[in-house]
C-alpha cells in the first residue's frame, strides 16, 4: 500500500461540507438578503453538520437560533409555506436535544412543544419523524421536570 499523504488527511469530509456550506450561505446571503428562508436551509444543513456529525453543541445552536428567527420572521411576513412552518418544527425539535442533553429542561420542553403544535398546524400526519421524536422528547421532559419538583 502506498503511503497516505499527511494533507490529506487533516480535512474531513464534515470539514468541507461546513466550508461548501459557508461558501453557498455567503453567496445566497449576498443575493438574497440576510433574511431570505433558503439562507435558513443552508444554515439548517450547516447546523446539523455540527449536532450530529461535529458534536458542536455550541455552533449548532447558535445556527438553529439563527435559522429559527430567519423562519419565525418569513412566518410573520405570510411566508408560512409547509416547508418553512415543517423545517422551523425540525430546527426546535434539534434545538430541544441539545437543551435536554444539556440538561436544561424547562427550554428542551418548550422547544418540544412548539414543534409539535407547529406541526399539527399543518396537519403533519401523526407518524411522521419529527413529530414522533418531539412527542417522544416532551413526554421525557415532562417526566424529568415532575421529579425535579
Amino acid at each position: 500500500p502506498r503511503p497516505r499523504d499527511p494533507e490529506m488527511c487533516t480535512v474531513s469530509p464534515v470539514a468541507t461540507q461546513l466550508q461548501e456550506c459557508q461558501v453557498k450561505l455567503d453567496e445566497q446571503t449576498s443575493s438574497l438578503g440576510p433574511d431570505h428562508p433558503d439562507i435558513a436551509g443552508t444554515m439548517s444543513k450547516m447546523a446539523l453538520a455540527y449536532q450530529y456529525m461535529q458534536h458542536d453543541y455550541p455552533k449548532a445552536m447558535e445556527c438553529h437560533i439563527e435559522v429559527s428567527r430567519i423562519l419565525n420572521k418569513a412566518m410573520e411576513s405570510g411566508e408560512d409555506t409547509l416547508d418553512v412552518v415543517r423545517l422551523l418544527a425540525t430546527t426546535l425539535a434539534d434545538m430541544g436535544i441539545i437543551h435536554e442533553a444539556d440538561k436544561n429542561f424547562v427550554e428542551a420542553h418548550k422547544c418540544y412543544s412548539q414543534a409539535q403544535a407547529l406541526l399539527r398546524s399543518i396537519d403533519q400526519d401523526e407518524n411522521d419523524p419529527v413529530l414522533i421524536s418531539s412527542r417522544n422528547g416532551f413526554h421525557r421532559i415532562s417526566r424529568a421536570l415532575a421529579k425535579d419538583e
